[in-house]
């Protein structure tokens, strides 16, 4: 068991490597049909492009473990956008905008982004809020919150006691509202409770 969690990245490597086998010798070996007609298949850019990039990945994971995530993120991103395809014929959905502009993505790689990403989502959670959200300033905030405070004041400025006590007591509006609330009621000297 703990083997299978330190290489719970090669598995479903494996299978993609398994998938461009079968890929190659289904090429290699089989005929298509089209039209009534057999024909023999061709390998194209996107095969061969596909091949090396799962044995690229392959010796980088052995061999380069530190670089892995981000090769084996760019050949998921490749295969995503189709510019390379794992499978013999390239199933992919497209989404045209008047005829010029057109977006294909291909399911299948899809389908591995997200069998790399239910095993490895705390990591990419993490690494995501470490280094691509990054954590807000305490005193960015803080006078952030002094500006919603004055805006909600504003406001607020000719409301009467009663409606400005109730808005402080409930629980529905945001804080920087109810404290704007509270200060009002506190400079026009009003019990607060």
């Amino acid at each position: 068991m703990k083997l299978l969690q330190k290489h719970k990245n090669l598995i479903p490597l494996l299978i993609l490597a398994g998938i461009c086998l079968y890929t190659f010798f289904y090429i290699l070996f089989g005929r298509g049909y089209h039209q009534g007609e057999y024909y023999d298949m061709m390998f194209s850019l996107q095969h061969y492009l596909a091949f090396a990039a799962v044995t690229l990945n392959i010796i980088v994971y052995f061999f380069f473990r530190r670089i892995f995530k981000f090769t084996l993120v760019g050949m998921l991103l490749l295969g995503l956008l189709n510019i390379i395809n794992f499978t013999p014929n390239g199933f992919r959905v497209g989404v045209a905008i008047q005829d010029q502009f057109l977006i294909e993505i291909q399911p299948f790689s899809l389908l591995f982004i997200i069998v790399f990403y239910l095993p490895n989502r705390e990591k990419i959670h993490k690494y995501v809020r470490k280094h691509l959200l990054h954590a807000p300033n305490p005193k960015k905030q803080a006078e952030a919150s002094r500006e919603r405070v004055a805006k909600f004041k504003a406001a607020f400025a000719k409301k009467p006691d009663a409606s400005l006590l109730e808005m402080m007591q409930s629980q529905v509006i945001v804080p920087d509202a109810s404290e704007a609330a509270r200060q009002l009621l506190q400079e026009r000297g009003a019990q607060l409770f």
